[in-house]
């Protein structure tokens, strides 16, 4: 009879407690205590009221209280519901409960602070709060935070292993996360939980068709199918999986069937558009786009891959904006890295366009197209090594990706690397012996090495496999060029045009013409070039030289600015640094900065275009000019206010900086109008004067002359016996200057 007594007093404990009569409860739990004070159930009675109520002088809730707030909560009423919750929390002593649906209210208002905060409290009165727990997991993944959020689920799997939910969750965070092997291992878990929830089928098998392992995608989404689900994401999944099996017109069908059953399903937009990509119809895939923006802006791969597109269409700014919003949305989504990189390159931002690939790596190092691009934005800027390194890794982690071999081939081409070149190129023919373009890209290689005769064989090859390819038929006829065949390289570069007219058949037919003399079809050409593609910069360069060639500065030093610009895998002018960075330009004020004047191309360019470096003298500014090692000393003769330091030399101490040949450009140079100085070069060597003095006979006029510049150089050559006219005035004598070649 004394048990059944306890136990009715132990009752009668509870129903006050639970009543909100905490005081009368903790009285009662105390008296059991007085008499048996190991009795379980009143320490753990006591404890509760203890650790969840704030003994101050605020009564307690009444039960009935909570149960209007939980009313409200569950009529969705929610603006009421947290008013009413937090004055409760103002005049009450609340229990957990309390701040647990007012944790749910304040996530289904969007206050995902003060939910959090809700729930974080829930979780300090009672650690072992499973609802609690999970919710916060809940608010972490809407809000992107992956790792916080399965932090939490792990808490409820660590009191309740068997929590498929929490196990659920946990599955798409990891997918998240890019952790594809955890989220596989989750979603498997997941089905031996609950092997009749279709969601865990049809999330798993999305994961294996990005994983590209489509056969076995297959089966769990005909697992879904036989549980008898047609659901938008079902069809949706199988669109994707016949578009990368390359059945775009199938993929479009499932595609329209999992809208027709949700017109506002997102991933549906995004999937379409992205088969419509593939088909190169950009413009319907960027609507596909933003209809799924429109629906949802908070998407992270939706923006991705507008970004994306827009890039294809050369809309690099606009590009920008949806990249560098994806990235906001989701910090670990490498792929809007990389398009952020795109953009910035193709804007000639290049140290911000290597940051975004680095970036992109971070996230995932095997993601071979960012080592690709980081290749090609570091020989950009004249990192070679740094580059060449990025194309072999690529090839590397995929011996297979003809596009690594041919960037790796052109860059050693145009760092006159041509034996590595070629054996690169023989490594693309050995894998793809019947592809036209490594066939043609072997050809390229021979060309780069003035070999144009075999290089001629190799593209005969090519267009026997490939005639309508036009880019091929276009390098065809720049070979034919270099080996003076004009009238077949004229026919061949129209049939180029024929097939398609394109830039790079314009722009070779603009050099056929001035080399032939013709500058008036050149021009024509090199402006149709550009008219096709407007940021061709090879075009943009030829037309500016010829410009030039023709006494026009103004247009010509505008278009010769093109040169720092990369669009062919050979550039002529190669710079070991960003040219962009920190780049001077006549409307900054240059009064008590630093400005570097680096000198480019040949060493007979800086000696010559070193003249206009005067031109800063009168801007109160320092004056730093690097300059190839060979010729530290004798252009330090130019100005005592001018510090003249070697190209080897590490310097970025300044505020601007500028490529010397630029600076014509920035002055707007016209040769009527500057004042030239005759001699800008002081050099004085008094033992080398005199050692030549004693050669000469002072009567005589003397010309210094060379003829060659290096086998590399085009365009800058001419023959030795075109001097014989000036060499057989009387009292001139040509001195030759002439070294190396010649």
């Amino acid at each position: 009879m004394q048990s059944f007594s306890l136990e009715n007093t132990i009752n009668k404990a509870f129903k006050f407690k639970k009543k909100g009569k905490f005081i009368e409860a903790s009285k009662i739990y105390k008296s059991v205590l007085d008499k048996y004070p190991n009795n379980q159930s009143a320490q753990n009675g006591l404890k509760e009221i203890t650790s969840n109520i704030i003994f101050n002088n605020k009564s307690y809730l009444p039960e009935q209280k909570l149960k209007e707030l939980a009313s409200l909560y569950n009529n969705k009423k929610f603006d009421l519901a947290f008013k009413i919750g937090t004055d409760l929390l103002e005049k009450f002593n609340c229990g957990v409960m309390v701040y647990f649906i007012l944790g749910l209210t304040a996530s289904s208002l969007k206050r995902h602070e003060d939910s959090i905060q809700f729930f974080k409290k829930v979780i300090e009165k009672n650690p072992s709060h499973q609802d609690a727990l999970f919710n916060l997991g809940v608010v972490y993944q809407n809000n992107s935070n992956f790792d916080r959020a399965t932090f939490y689920y792990q808490k409820v799997k660590d009191i309740n292993n068997k929590n498929f939910f929490a196990t659920y969750n946990i599955a798409i965070c990891f997918n998240y996360l890019n952790k594809q092997n955890q989220s596989y291992n989750a979603y498997k878990e997941c089905i031996q939980l609950n092997p009749n929830y279709p969601d865990t089928y049809i999330n798993l098998s999305s994961l294996l068709i990005n994983l590209g392992e489509n056969k076995e995608a297959k089966i769990y989404i005909d697992k879904a199918m036989d549980l008898g689900v047609k659901t938008p994401e079902l069809f949706n999944n199988y669109g994707v999986l016949l578009n990368n099996e390359k059945k775009y017109s199938q993929a479009i069908i499932f595609y329209k069937k999992a809208l027709s059953l949700n017109s506002n399903h997102v991933d549906s937009y995004i999937n379409y558009g992205t088969t419509l990509k593939e088909l190169d119809k950009i413009d319907e895939a960027i609507k596909m786009f933003k209809s799924a923006i429109d629906i949802n802006p908070n998407i992270s791969y939706a923006h991705n891959n507008m970004a994306g597109s827009l890039n294809i269409q050369k809309e690099y700014t606009k590009s920008l904006n949806y990249s560098l919003r994806a990235i906001e949305l989701n910090k670990n989504n490498f792929e809007a890295f990389n398009n952020s990189g795109v953009s910035y390159f193709n804007l000639n931002q290049y140290k911000k366009a290597i940051k975004m690939y680095e970036l992109a790596l971070q996230i995932k190092p095997d993601f071979v197209i960012s080592i690709l691009n980081l290749g090609v934005a570091l020989e950009s800027i004249g990192k070679t090594t740094d580059a060449i390194d990025n194309f072999k890794k690529a090839i590397e982690l995929n011996p297979t990706n003809i596009q690594a071999y041919i960037y790796l081939s052109e860059t050693l081409n145009s760092n006159k690397k041509h034996e590595q070149a070629l054996e690169v190129s023989r490594q693309i023919l050995e894998m793809e012996p019947e592809n036209a373009e490594a066939i043609a890209n072997f050809g390229n290689t021979l060309g780069n090495m003035k070999l144009y005769n075999d290089a001629l064989d190799y593209y005969y090859r090519a267009i026997k496999l490939e005639p309508n390819n036009f880019k091929i038929l276009s390098s065809f006829g720049l070979c034919l060029i270099k080996t003076k065949n004009y009238i077949k390289a004229e026919t061949i570069l129209n049939n180029s045009n024929a097939i398609s007219n394109n830039h790079f058949a314009f722009n070779n037919l603009g050099y056929l013409y001035l080399e032939m003399g013709d500058l008036f079809k050149a021009k024509i050409n090199f402006q149709q070039a550009i008219n096709y593609d407007s940021d061709f910069s090879d075009a943009h360069l030829n037309l500016g030289l010829l410009f030039l060639l023709q006494g026009n500065y103004t247009h010509g030093l505008k278009e010769y600015e093109w040169r720092f610009n990369k669009t062919s895998g050979n550039t002529i002018f190669k710079y070991n640094y960003d040219t962009s960075f920190k780049r001077w330009n006549n409307s900054l004020d240059l009064h008590d900065k630093v400005i570097l004047v680096s000198a480019e191309q040949g060493l007979g360019d800086s000696i010559q275009f070193s003249r206009f470096i005067n031109y800063l003298l009168d801007k109160e500014c320092k004056i730093i000019f690097k300059v190839q090692d060979c010729l530290v000393e004798l252009l330090s003769s130019i100005h005592n206010e001018i510090k003249v330091i070697s190209e080897k030399d590490f310097f970025e101490d300044f505020d601007y900086q500028i490529p010397l040949i630029s600076l014509l450009y920035e002055i707007d140079f016209d040769p009527k109008k500057y004042n030239y100085k005759p001699s800008y070069l002081n050099y004085h060597n008094i033992d080398k004067s005199d050692e030549w003095r004693s050669k000469f006979n002072n009567k005589e006029f003397l010309i210094g002359v060379s003829w060659q510049a290096s086998k590399n150089s085009e365009g800058k050559s001419f023959k030795l016996k075109q001097l014989k006219e000036i060499a057989n005035i009387k009292g001139v004598n040509l001195v030759s200057l002439q070294k190396n070649f010649g």
